[in-house]
């Protein structure tokens, strides 16, 4: 069973929402409840692979097992923010979306609308997850 302290509780809770949206796609067509999910696929998805990297980038920097590095560095509230945070521009960009507008990058506030939280979102995890690692290294006396 996974842990729910490990970025791979992320992957699973993409998996089923993916694989739930799938289902619901071929069964009831296209409904609200198929684009929930893979807005919840999405959120989560990109989350526990900002994890992992920035794990992986940290135990290749201090010389550690990137696993040891991922299960302690990992925090599930900041975790669960910041899918939340991705959760709500997802949604808002399926909505503008559904509802008529046009959403492909050739005006410069779509664009904006699109990669601004995108930018936002890995500046915040690449600087949380740089805190909770360092913040490991110097508690465990790690050497670059």
């Amino acid at each position: 069973m996974f842990d729910h302290r490990s970025p791979n509780f992320l992957w699973l809770v993409a998996g089923i929402a993916l694989t739930l949206s799938v289902g619901a796609r071929l069964l009831f067509d296209e409904t609200p409840a198929a684009w929930a999910l893979i807005v919840i696929a999405f959120a989560a998805g990109v989350e526990a692979s900002t994890s992992q990297a920035a794990a992986q980038i940290g135990a290749v920097y201090f010389g550690q097992d990137s696993d040891d590095v991922e299960r302690r560095a990992y925090s599930p509230r900041g975790a669960l923010f910041r899918c939340g945070y991705l959760g709500f521009f997802g949604a808002a960009a399926v909505l503008l979306g559904r509802g008529g507008y046009n959403l492909l990058p050739d005006n410069f506030w779509v664009a904006a609308f699109i990669l601004g939280p995108i930018l936002i979102y890995y500046l915040w995890a690449g600087t949380s997850y740089l805190k909770s690692i360092s913040h490991l290294a110097r508690r465990e006396s790690w050497q670059r």
